[in-house]
């Protein structure tokens, strides 16, 4: 499990919705979860292993556990593997 990628995300809590916006190269993630008790982390964690299909355990907060911005590592898959899922209408 040596190759991963890690991603800055921006999250923005309390959202009407959960999604990810992708623009260009920046990355935000609106959550319905308030930024209480890691409820919005879990759910970007849940969200980004959904998506990508990956197991939860591969999806790992590194930096920004109390902090708007985050940096996700991804394990896995390369960046540009990541973006073409991201990017990707469903």
């Amino acid at each position: 499990m040596s190759k991963y990628t890690d991603l800055t995300i921006y999250v923005k809590p309390k959202a009407n919705m959960t999604y990810l916006r992708v623009k260009s190269e920046d990355l935000v993630f609106y959550t319905t979860e308030p930024p209480v008790g890691g409820r919005a982390n879990e759910s970007l964690i849940k969200y980004l292993s959904k998506k990508l299909k990956v197991p939860k355990k591969d999806v790992v907060l590194v930096r920004g556990i109390r902090d708007r911005v985050k940096v996700v590592r991804i394990y896995g898959l390369s960046k540009d593997e990541i973006m073409k899922t991201l990017i990707k209408r469903p």
